[in-house]
């Protein structure tokens, strides 16, 4: 199954509202979705990756 056809929302481009780094990324990889202004959601590979850190602490 290629990349490109999971339900993962992948962005090519940097989003012009994130400024720090970590945050730039996780909106592009798909780990959070802005629902409105300062607000975000957790994505189901998001939420998977901070359940697996929290465990392991």
């Amino acid at each position: 199954m290629y990349f490109s056809k999971s339900l993962i929302p992948i962005l090519k481009n940097n989003p012009a509202e994130a400024k720090i780094k970590s945050h730039q990324l996780m909106l592009r990889i798909g780990m959070i979705k802005q629902s409105s202004a300062g607000i975000y959601s957790w994505l189901p590979l998001g939420f998977k990756v901070m359940k697996k850190n929290r465990t392991n602490s």
